[in-house]
């Protein structure tokens, strides 16, 4: 049975390989131990934790994004796939 850091780690892959390993707003390239998680519509708003709704950030991006909401047009590291999932 895996163990919830090994899960954790699985999920951020997975939500890595959405922008192929960068930032989805600068594009500076992110390793998988810094990268952070955001959600693209804050769950205080409404925003849920399914993937669709989560996104890689470089610390200093996820810091100046604060608690507001992304436009995807502002996010132009992020796949076709996924800019079609948020549509």
């Amino acid at each position: 049975m895996r163990t919830l850091k090994q899960k954790k780690l699985t999920i951020k892959h997975i939500i890595l390989e959405k922008t192929g390993g960068v930032c989805s707003k600068c594009g500076k390239p992110l390793p998988l131990e810094k990268t952070t998680i955001d959600h693209l519509i804050p769950k205080y708003r409404g925003g849920t934790d399914e993937l669709s709704n989560l996104i890689p950030m470089c610390k200093r991006c996820n810091k100046q994004k604060g608690s507001r909401i992304v436009g995807v047009e502002e996010l132009r590291y992020l796949s076709k796939a996924a800019h079609e999932m948020l549509e």
